[in-house]
């Protein structure tokens, strides 16, 4: 956790992924067994990613972030409708190499969320 503290608390983008420092501090509490102490940096998470979907509204990056937040935080619906959303933005059909990382996202959260129905 202590490299984290050099980096500014802005968001990291880079081609195809989008981080913030609280989205990876959550999850690295989170894997350690901390999820109450995770779940306030989950949150500053989720605010932030909100605001970026609410100003790039066709950008997937941002609906994937916030889709691994909203699943870490137990909000299994939310997650996956931001995930499904991720398929929407960028299909295969318009692009055959970029299309298929949202599609890799969906059997992430299977484990994550547990038993649902995923229709």
């Amino acid at each position: 956790h202590e490299r984290l503290n050099s980096i500014h608390d802005e968001e990291l983008v880079w081609q195809t992924l989008l981080l913030s420092k609280n989205m990876v501090r959550g999850h690295l509490l989170y894997l350690e067994g901390k999820h109450k102490e995770a779940a306030s940096y989950f949150k500053k998470a989720e605010n932030k990613y909100t605001q970026w979907i609410d100003d790039k509204p066709d950008d997937m990056r941002g609906y994937v972030a916030l889709s691994k937040v909203k699943a870490w935080l137990g909000k299994k619906s939310e997650a996956i409708i931001y995930a499904r959303k991720t398929t929407a933005i960028l299909p295969i059909q318009k692009d055959y190499l970029g299309g298929t990382r949202p599609v890799k996202i969906l059997p992430i959260f299977m484990p994550m969320l547990g038993k649902m129905n995923w229709r």
